[in-house]
This record gives C-alpha cells, sequence and structure tokens, in this order.
C-alpha cells in the first residue's frame, strides 16, 4: 500500500466552457487519477477533466508542490481521460491488475475524496464483476464493476486497486443505497486499458 499512495493524484480543473444547448457551463472541479508511467501520464475520469482550461496536479498528497498537466486524449462514452503531467524527473506510477476480477476480491479505493488534500484510502470487496455500465446517463461503458470500497465526489478517476497495488478498475460513480449498504462503481482495468493504450 505505501507504493500507491505515491503514485496516486489530485486534480484541480479549472475553466468553463460553451454548451451549444445550455451556454456557458462551469468546468472546474477536484478529482482523483493515477500516473501509469514515469514520464507523467495519468489517467482519470473525463467528466473531472471535461471544459477545464488549466489542470494542476498534486502527486501523492504532497499540497506543498504542484504541477500543470494537459489533455492527451479523451473517451467521452468511457468516461476516460489521459492526460500528461509536465513532470522534470521520473514519477512513481501503478500497473494495470492481469488477474479475474470476480466477487470477494479484496480492493481498496484511493484518492482524495470531497476535495480534501489528504490521501484515503478505503477497503471493501468487488460485489459484482460485471454491473450495469452506463449508471449516469453520460456514458456508454460496457459494464462496470460494483464494489463496497467507500468512494465520494473528488475519488473520481481515482484507482481501484488490488492487494498488490495493481489497478484493478477506475472510480466512476457512486450508487443509491440498499438497505444500509452502498455500492460503488469502477470502470474495469480490462476496459480501462485498451481504451487508455
Amino acid at each position: 500500500f505505501q507504493e500507491v499512495q505515491p503514485a496516486v493524484i489530485q486534480i484541480v480543473a479549472q475553466g468553463t466552457f460553451r454548451d451549444p444547448e445550455l451556454g456557458f457551463s462551469d468546468g472546474s472541479g477536484l478529482g482523483s487519477g493515477f500516473i501509469i508511467s514515469p514520464d507523467g501520464l495519468a489517467v482519470t475520469n473525463n467528466h473531472v477533466v471535461a471544459g477545464a482550461a488549466t489542470l494542476e496536479v498534486f502527486v501523492g498528497g504532497d499540497t506543498s508542490t504542484s504541477y500543470n498537466a494537459s489533455i492527451v486524449g479523451v473517451s467521452e462514452c468511457n468516461d476516460l481521460a489521459l492526460i500528461d503531467i509536465a513532470e522534470s524527473a521520473p514519477l512513481p506510477y501503478l500497473n494495470w491488475y492481469e488477474g479475474d476480477i470476480s466477487p470477494g476480491l479484496a480492493v481498496y479505493a484511493a484518492g482524495f475524496p470531497l476535495g480534501d488534500p489528504e490521501y484515503t484510502l478505503t477497503s471493501g470487496i468487488v460485489s459484482k464483476a460485471k454491473a450495469g455500465g452506463d449508471l449516469t446517463g453520460t456514458s456508454s461503458i460496457d459494464h462496470t464493476i460494483e464494489h463496497d470500497a467507500n468512494i465520494q465526489p473528488g475519488n473520481s478517476g481515482g484507482p481501484l486497486v488490488a492487494e498488490d497495488g495493481t489497478v484493478v478498475g477506475v472510480n466512476y460513480a457512486g450508487g443509491a443505497s440498499a438497505t444500509t449498504t452502498a455500492q460503488f462503481y469502477a470502470i474495469a482495468a480490462d476496459l480501462a486499458e485498451p481504451v487508455v493504450t
């Protein structure tokens, strides 16, 4: 788990964009992400960076240093974005999970919920390996991972990792509470990795 935190980022997006139907919309927000290569390529959700004029990135919970980042590419239908952090030295990074994702797999949600600059890690298990896809009405994801590792707004785009620190999925949305147990959703590594590539 010590190897996960240094590769998890907080993204501060700022700016507005013009929507032909709605007029000007606020593209500002806070989200999470994770670095996938030492040269600063990182993954997050498209909805974290959509409409942003500038992206400021904090790495591993270190608020004393920020980096500028630029958007390399986005997939609106998969709610994924690839950004490039303007780094001056190699950065720590995470690898994708390559095993089978099945119910009962222990998972951990890493990120910066609710805009808090302090790194957070929550634990849970995979409840469903192939849950519904488009949960927000703004994407067309084939399927998601349903899990119970607590995530909040601000966790979007952050990694859902296995016990070995590899990325099982990209956290994406919270779900409705059934009785007292909330379920949460992540874009599975086997869907995210080809899109990012």
